[in-house]
């Protein structure tokens, strides 16, 4: 499992996105429809070596929804929501309930590098970002 399934799989556990067997959390997309959700991975990767090899390392995402945006209180309620994501995200690592890694990764944080925000806009929907930055230990 990928780091970024990894992720699609915490994000899960928010409890506040709307799955089922059509509307999952993508990997680089982000259908049309309202209530589509898409993971995608930055081309930014910080690697530190230690002398034993190991490694430290944080990789950033940004995670995109799209909403219906038409009404005041359809825009009113995303930011709410991204608002209590971003609450979510702080208390999961107070708790120390990160992302499980596979192999001989361990993620020690994830947290919000860019705030939530609206990228773009149409006639009834727009889609809002937040960028994650998760942070992990990569043994030999």
């Amino acid at each position: 499992m990928t780091v970024g399934e990894s992720l699609i799989k915490w994000l899960y556990t928010f409890g506040n996105i709307e799955i089922d067997q059509t509307i999952i959390i993508e990997t680089d997309q982000l259908d049309a429809a309202p209530g589509s959700y898409g993971l995608y991975k930055e081309p930014t990767k910080t690697i530190t070596v230690f002398v034993d090899g190991s490694q430290d390392v944080a990789e950033r995402y940004y995670f995109m929804v799209r909403q219906a945006s038409k009404t005041n209180p359809d825009r009113v309620s995303n930011q709410t929501w991204m608002e209590a994501l971003e609450r979510w995200v702080f208390e999961q690592n107070l708790k120390r309930n990160l992302p499980k890694l596979e192999g001989k990764r361990q993620c020690y944080g994830v947290g919000i590098a860019v705030s939530a925000y609206m990228v773009e806009t149409e006639t009834d929907t727009a889609a809002y970002q937040i960028s994650f930055e998760i942070h992990y230990t990569e043994g030999i």
